[in-house]
């Protein structure tokens, strides 16, 4: 209960996305750069296919992660432009 507690505060915060971020990528460098760094390059390149076994859905992790976070990144650009229009803040 203590846990839960304690990540329902961190995701209230305005800045938990940008803790999150930084957290992530130090971990990223620190892996990449330490005797971990081949098991590391591994994992991101494990092929993964979901649904179906056509080839246009089997890429590697690396692949997924990338375009899963530019469909974030533009679907949220996307969502506060609309506010922009719609709102006028």
């Amino acid at each position: 209960m203590v846990i839960r507690n304690i990540i329902q505060n961190f995701v209230k915060l305005e800045s938990s996305s940008g803790i999150l971020l930084l957290f992530s990528g130090a971990l990223a460098l620190i892996l990449s750069n330490s005797n971990f760094a081949e098991v590391f390059n591994y994992i991101l390149h494990l092929k993964l296919f979901l649904g179906t076994n056509l080839p246009l859905f089997y890429k590697s992790i690396q692949h997924w992660i990338n375009d899963g976070l530019m469909v974030i990144f533009f679907f949220t650009i996307g969502l506060e432009i609309k506010r922009e229009f719609l709102e006028g803040e």
